[in-house]
Parts: structure tokens; C-alpha cells; sequence
């Protein structure tokens, strides 16, 4: 039987898109030196830009906490990598990086996601003693132990994830 163009609008779209291989996600993007790259500009992205649509808080409560901070917090690194980081921000930037793993409209490639997600939930364990996951200890210290194996992870996520690890042991 003949195919029109017009039966591709009667066609299933994810038969469709197995056939092209589109995922309707970035992960196949990227080599290993790319990723270091996009990770980079994530840690120094405007982190109440991307924590607006998310926060539980009103805005103006979000940037208190974040302008509050000493010194002040205005970068995904300022945040992960501060003294005293607002817990309830950590708590939207875990959140961030689980929407963003399973939100096609995010472009952020799903280990870059992973990162922010273990990286908020390492920041409040080391940094405040609390736990802001349900993860088990088990389950956490895999995730971060699969990241600590990508050499393109930075050295200040490396170091924080090992604080996080041995924290864990420790507990």
C-alpha cells in the first residue's frame, strides 16, 4: 500500500521517533570533554534564573536567602561549594536536577542533572548535616561513586563528593 506525506500526521509519534532514533533528550550530544564544558557552564550559570519556576518559597524569600548568604550567592558553584549555603535553596537546586533528568523542555544532559541533584543532597550533608533526600545512604553513595568515576567532573565536585562519602561512612 502507498504512503502519502499525509499519513505521517496519522502516524504513532514514538514509532516515529525510534525510527529516527530521537530520544527527545541531549545525551548523545556530548563526548566526555563536552561534558566537562556544559558542566562548567551550569556551576556558573544564574542560579535564581533557574530556580525561579521551582521554588516552594516566594521569590523574594529565595533571593533574601541567597543575597542574605556571606558572601552573597549568585552561581550554581556559589551555592554548592559555599560555607553556609541557605538549606532551603539546596532543596530546590535538588529538585531542579531531578526535573531537569526527566524534563525533555530542560536541554541539560541527564548526568549534568545527576550532578546538581547529588551535588545539592552532598552540600546539605556536609555542610549542614542534613539529609534532603530519601535516597538510603546505600543508594546516594552509588550515585555519587558513578560520578566520581567521569574524568570530567570538576575538582571542587570531586572534593565535595568525597566529603559527602565519607560523611556517609562516618554516620
Amino acid at each position: 500500500m502507498p504512503v502519502g506525506p499525509e499519513d505521517v500526521y496519522r502516524s504513532d509519534p514514538q514509532r516515529l521517533a525510534a525510527i529516527l532514533h530521537l530520544s527527545g533528550s541531549c545525551d548523545d550530544l556530548f563526548d566526555a570533554g563536552e561534558l566537562g564544558q556544559v558542566l562548567q557552564h551550569q556551576l556558573g550559570g544564574d542560579l535564581r534564573k533557574d530556580l525561579l519556576v521551582l521554588s516552594e518559597d516566594e521569590p523574594e524569600d529565595q533571593h533574601s536567602a541567597l543575597a542574605e548568604a556571606s558572601p552573597a550567592i549568585g552561581t550554581w558553584a556559589d551555592l554548592l561549594f559555599h560555607d553556609a549555603p541557605p538549606l532551603s535553596v539546596l532543596i530546590d537546586a535538588k529538585t531542579f536536577g531531578k526535573v531537569s533528568r526527566l524534563d525533555a523542555d530542560r536541554p541539560l544532559p541527564r548526568v549534568i542533572a545527576d550532578c546538581i541533584y547529588y551535588a545539592a543532597i552532598a552540600a546539605a550533608l556536609v555542610r549542614h548535616d542534613q539529609r534532603i533526600s530519601t535516597l538510603s545512604y546505600e543508594e546516594l553513595a552509588a550515585g555519587l561513586s558513578t560520578l566520581l568515576s567521569h574524568p570530567w567532573l570538576t575538582r571542587e565536585l570531586r572534593g565535595l563528593f568525597l566529603k559527602a562519602l565519607e560523611k556517609m561512612r562516618s554516620d
